[in-house]
């Protein structure tokens, strides 16, 4: 519960220093496909770096925490996963359209 508390605060720290940076260069008198290109890619970057942060936060719990686990349904030998594939899961949970439809 910790380290979730932790990872929330320091996504939104990173998502509110990405608003803020992007604030910046976003007004009214720039060109609107300027203002909208510094507005997306500063989204764009702030989200795949918590999706990163979440990554290693699911390794870390796994590998040194010892909680829970994460297999590959494909893979029979038990072998390992690398950290491309926590990240892997890490966006597809954090991209998840499922998660974000209303009940």
């Amino acid at each position: 519960m910790i380290m979730a508390a932790f990872l929330i605060a320091v996504c939104t720290t990173i998502h509110y220093g990405a608003l803020k940076f992007s604030s910046r260069f976003v007004t009214p008198s720039r060109h609107p496909g300027h203002c909208l290109g510094v507005a997306i890619a500063s989204i764009v970057l702030a989200h795949t770096f918590e999706a990163l942060l979440y990554a290693a936060g699911f390794w870390f719990a796994v590998h040194d925490l010892e909680v829970g686990n994460l297999v590959s349904s494909s893979s029979s030998n038990g072998e390992s996963l690398s950290f491309m594939d926590y990240f892997y899961f890490s966006l597809v949970n954090y991209t998840n359209p499922e998660f974000h439809k209303a009940t």
